[in-house]
């Protein structure tokens, strides 16, 4: 509480001194924060804030808005916690990033004297009133939340982009493999976790994550009633450079999913050939447990009170419990002819499902990755062969 008396008795004094110095622009300096990527999954696509200064009375403030990722980072991902505005002093903030290797950009945007003012006067506010949003990695994240209080400060002025690459993608799976290039694995979960919504062109708000917002605000300007504009940034600095490389050393995931596929190819000539049947069996359940295991999860992504995506997923069409289901149901057929039927037009069902989808989905969706689609067609063909073995899976 002593802290923000003593902020705003400085600020009062920024304001008052700004309103006799109407033209120093430097007076209120006001600046884009963006971390690059960090480690865990909630850090893919890096971190903004906005840097507030008063040189003359000494306050350097960012506004940051933070969530707890201190326990399930699932819920981080899906969307399923909440976010709240923070002040902590520049030289906090930047030592935090330091010390976990990320690199940090600094963007000073081009606001007049009396929009500085209104903007840290609706920053605080925010700090003040201490009221948690919904967090979203896709919709509601610390980026788009900054992004509504400039634009809020700013009126009735408007900020208007053109230019930047991925403001122009067709859907969301364009737009994240462009802002999440080079790093595949995380591009995968993404695309994964959103569902549906990977094939929605949203606007260029949520659309910009931090990664991306070099690009997005670089061009962008700012537009007056009157059709008069300036650029919204004026320079642009690297305060930090990263240390630490958030890619990683891990296979791609069309290779691992092109090694799956081998795999199973091997499994399915083994099978045919109706040697080592023990082990062919234990594949195929293991197969079968993986399959329902990845099903589960993705019902939980989508059923999320407050999911990252909407509720439904093509994936469902290749990943969903139906298979285990119907396999525990035809166990219990007789007599053995009878049940040996029903497993072959069971694996044959799920082969031809399968393999159309795996041909067909990459194309007619943003949903599927060509990584999945491998994934989907090596699924289709342990089935198919299954199928057509002399010892189906019992």
């Amino acid at each position: 509480m002593r802290h923000t008396i003593l902020t705003l008795i400085a600020l009062l004094g920024c304001f008052a001194a700004s309103a006799a110095e109407p033209d120093d622009d430097d007076f209120v300096r006001v600046s884009l924060l963006v971390a690059s990527p960090g480690q865990a999954i909630y850090q893919t696509y890096g971190h903004a804030a906005l840097r507030m200064e008063c040189p003359t009375h000494g306050l350097d403030n960012v506004f940051t808005f933070e969530v707890d990722a201190s326990g399930n980072q699932f819920l981080v991902l899906g969307g399923g916690t909440e976010g709240i505005l923070c002040r902590v002093s520049f030289e906090q903030y930047s030592n935090d990033f330091a010390a976990e290797g990320r690199g940090l950009t600094e963007m000073t945007l081009n606001l007049t004297p009396a929009q500085d003012r209104r903007l840290w006067q609706l920053l605080d506010e925010g700090v003040e009133s201490g009221t948690p949003k919904p967090y979203n990695m896709r919709w509601s994240h610390c980026l788009s939340e900054l992004t509504g209080y400039v634009r809020a400060a700013i009126e009735p002025d408007r900020i208007v982009v053109a230019g930047a690459p991925h403001l122009d993608y067709i859907n969301g799976r364009e737009m994240m493999r462009h802002s999440l290039r080079g790093r595949e694995w995380q591009y995968e979960a993404f695309v994964i976790a959103i569902g549906s919504d990977a094939d929605v062109t949203d606007e260029w708000t949520t659309r910009t994550w931090p990664v991306s917002a070099l690009e997005t605000f670089g061009g962008a300007r700012i537009v007056s009633p009157d059709g008069t504009s300036r650029p919204m940034v004026t320079g642009t600095a690297v305060l930090l450079e990263p240390t630490r490389s958030a890619e990683g050393n891990a296979p791609r995931p069309w290779v691992m999913a092109l090694w799956l596929l081998g795999a199973v190819i091997a499994l399915c000539v083994l099978d045919l050939s109706g040697k080592a049947r023990r082990v062919v069996r234990i594949a195929d359940y293991v197969l079968l447990g993986a399959q329902t295991v990845a099903s589960i999860l993705l019902i939980i992504v989508a059923a999320m009170p407050t999911h990252i995506s909407s509720g439904w997923h093509w994936l469902f069409v290749v990943f969903n419990p139906l298979p285990l289901v119907l396999w525990l149901a035809f166990r219990r057929l007789r007599p053995e002819a009878r049940r040996a039927r029903a497993m072959q037009r069971l694996c044959l069902g799920i082969g031809i499902v399968d393999g159309l989808f795996a041909a067909v989905a990459p194309f007619a969706t943003a949903e599927v990755s060509v990584a999945t689609a491998i994934v989907c067609a090596a699924i289709a063909l342990r089935a198919l062969a299954r199928a057509a073995s002399p010892c189906r899976m019992a």
